[in-house]
């Protein structure tokens, strides 16, 4: 059985949201002030009945108007968006989404539920649940393994004998060497 399909952390979880949107025929200009002022990178462009028809990205920004030497304040959203927006079920989980990103070589998902757009989930978003993701899995992975009794041992002097040793016991609430512990009849275990 494989650990991570047990994994049960979603989009949803982890998505952005509100999600911030402007119409098609806004100017560029205007998507990057809405960026900055809500510490975002990315806005959704929508048609004249309110549907997402794309994303205008920071990169897009940069690569599609700046770099073309394009004025941002005539540019128009619909034509530098990145289209159409790449959608996921607000119920699928990250794993998911990282394959519907490297599948669409797109850095931002938008997020649904009940056929609305709810969030946006991002490279960023992932990388953030990633701790959350590893701490599922080591329970996972941890809880599928049979206990064992592990004996500790341990560097430094023998409490009995005073010889250096590197493998300690704990005997009786004191650090023994093997020597020691079994003159005291007591049995070594090995590992």
């Amino acid at each position: 059985m494989d650990p991570f399909s047990e994994i049960r952390i979603t989009v949803e979880d982890i998505a952005s949201s509100p999600v911030y949107t402007l119409p098609k025929n806004e100017s560029v200009a205007s998507a990057a002030k809405e960026m900055e002022l809500h510490g975002i990178g990315s806005i959704v462009v929508v048609n004249s009945s309110g549907k997402a028809m794309g994303i205008i990205t920071e990169r897009d920004i940069i690569t599609r108007v700046i770099a073309k030497g394009k004025d941002p304040n005539t540019s128009k959203l619909e034509e530098v968006m990145s289209s159409p927006l790449v959608k996921i079920d607000h119920d699928k989980g990250v794993m998911k989404a990282l394959d519907a990103m490297r599948l669409h070589k797109f850095r931002r998902l938008g997020v649904i539920k009940d056929n609305k757009l709810v969030g946006i989930v991002t490279e960023k978003d992932i990388i953030s649940a990633v701790p959350a993701i590893l701490e599922q899995y080591y329970e996972k992975t941890h809880s599928m393994m049979p206990e064992v009794n592990r004996i500790e041992h341990y560097e430094g002097y023998c409490e009995e004998c005073g010889q250096w040793s590197e493998g300690l016991s704990d005997y009786e609430g004191r650090f023994l060497c093997d020597n020691c512990v079994t003159d005291l009849g007591g049995q070594i275990e090995t590992t």
